[in-house]
């Protein structure tokens, strides 16, 4: 995957110019140490609790590249990057304090001279669209100027930089800004904003979730020396980092294929992962009520296929329909909880809480069927499975089961036992769903079959209903 330098060609801008501008006048010294130069978003913060920040370095010592942090409300870092490795971008000096860097295409667009629009995809891992407006204000005006004022020579002193980051942390509320300290990973750093400015306005979609109004952060957060800002700031500069404690190696994680077994176990952690990390800090077992939509998918015609055909090759038509099933299930911002050998224990309203879970997993549900359906064409007769699906919602418990050497993060309750019931009850090719959801739906979707049917554990029947389609 190309960086986005190379993929992605923006529009003239005058940040480009002086971060161009900049990366010359870095001092002769500084350019033996791991530098790098360009422009940055500081870090914003939505109301969601998500924090969003940018490092883009087009110069530098370890080549150009563009990196998108992002910490979920349950303070989870993550990074994605479009370097051809981690450890060529940002993960290289923070990775010890991130839960997960992944690479991803990044591109970069000035539709205005002030307007910078940001997009990072990869995969059904992230897809998010963020937007902001750099402004001005009187103080970082004042910094600006003083900044002009320092000869470049002087910036590479530490207690220079350091009296700068102090008096802007004055002037500006930034919540400790440092500007000489130490990574994650060990490595000394020294951070010369040459410019800077608010973020005036700034939105962003994370895979389909809105991140709501701008913020001003309500703690301050660090990673190692490094200080988050309060502020949302943009900023013009260059970092230099000192010689690695000992020798980097390549993060394995960073330069995985992106194959079908990579996907699927890593869509597997990616919406549950804040919550799994959660539960992990406040404690080994216990959970928390919510209402959720669940969804059993089981892919009926696996057990044939596994007493005709060599293991490997059932594995593989096993994934296969995985997968077609785990990326309809993503697209619909639902989470899988579990593998069940051939079959699949999906939640909506888990990892976040919408008012549309319901809707979702039924659209989910819809999809699956006719994505799975439309796989079997082009394949022989012996090869040809269907899934029988059940839906239910209502209240849950998630959290930590196990033991304390072994915890799996799960759903139990009520809710999860009458919906892997009802899926027992529907025949391929089938989805039935609750009349809870029926009723949830109603007007929006179309039901036909409408039923009472005994479950096992309960002594009264359930209602269910056959999901035929949209009614839009």
């Amino acid at each position: 995957m190309p960086s986005s330098v190379e993929q992605s060609v923006r529009p003239p801008s005058r940040f480009d110019a002086l971060a161009e501008a900049l990366s010359l006048s870095v001092p002769r010294h500084m350019r033996a140490t791991e530098w790098a130069a360009g422009y940055s978003v500081l870090g914003v913060e939505f109301e969601s609790g998500d924090v969003l920040a940018l490092r883009h370095f087009p110069y530098g010592a370890i080549g150009a590249y563009s990196t998108v942090w992002h910490r979920s409300a349950e303070g989870a870092w993550r990074m994605y990057f479009d370097a051809p490795r981690a450890d060529l971008a940002c993960p290289r000096y923070f990775s010890e304090a991130l839960f997960d860097t992944e690479r991803a295409s990044i591109e970069l667009d000035w539709l205005s001279p002030d307007i910078l629009e940001i997009r990072a995809s990869r995969r059904h891992l992230v897809d998010l669209q963020w937007r902001l407006r750099v402004g001005s204000s009187t103080r970082t005006s004042l910094l600006n100027a003083v900044s002009r004022l320092i000869p470049s020579r002087l910036t590479s002193i530490p207690a220079v930089l350091n009296g700068m980051a102090t008096g802007s942390d004055i002037l500006l509320g930034m919540g400790g800004f440092a500007a000489t300290g130490r990574s994650p990973n060990g490595q000394r750093f020294m951070l010369r904003p040459k410019w800077m400015a608010p973020v005036a306005a700034s939105t962003a979609r994370l895979n389909g979730s809105d991140l709501g109004a701008v913020v001003r952060s309500r703690r301050t957060t660090s990673l190692g020396d490094f200080v988050i800002p309060r502020r949302p700031l943009f900023a013009v500069g260059w970092a230099s980092f000192d010689a690695a404690p000992a020798p980097v190696e390549p993060l394995e994680r960073a330069i995985a294929p992106d194959d079908q077994g990579e996907l699927l176990s890593k869509y597997v952690c990616q919406r549950l992962v804040s919550r799994v990390m959660e539960a992990a800090h406040r404690g080994t077992f216990g959970g928390e009520r919510t209402f959720a939509a669940v969804l059993f998918i089981d892919i009926n015609g696996f057990t044939r296929l596994a007493e005709r055909c060599e293991p490997e090759r059932v594995m593989q038509i096993l994934n296969r329909n995985l997968e077609i099933i785990v990326d309809t299930i993503f697209r619909y911002d639902g989470a899988v909880l579990k593998f069940l050998g051939d079959g699949v224990l999906a939640a909506f309203g888990v990892h976040r809480r919408r008012g549309d879970d319901v809707e979702r997993a039924a659209m989910a549900a819809l999809e699956i069927q006719g994505n799975i359906q439309a796989a079997q064409a082009s394949l022989a007769e012996d090869e040809r499975v269907s899934v029988a699906i059940g839906l239910h919602c209502g209240d849950l418990v998630c959290g930590n089961i196990g033991h304390r050497e072994r915890l799996d993060f799960t759903i139990i309750g009520d809710t999860v036992n009458v919906a892997q019931r009802i899926q027992t009850l529907a025949q391929p090719g089938e989805t039935l769903v609750s009349g809870d959801v029926a009723g949830a739906l109603a007007g929006s979707f179309v039901f036909d079959d409408e039923r009472d049917a005994s479950v096992k554990g309960r002594d009264e029947p359930v209602r269910v209903y056959r999901l035929i389609d949209t009614s839009w």
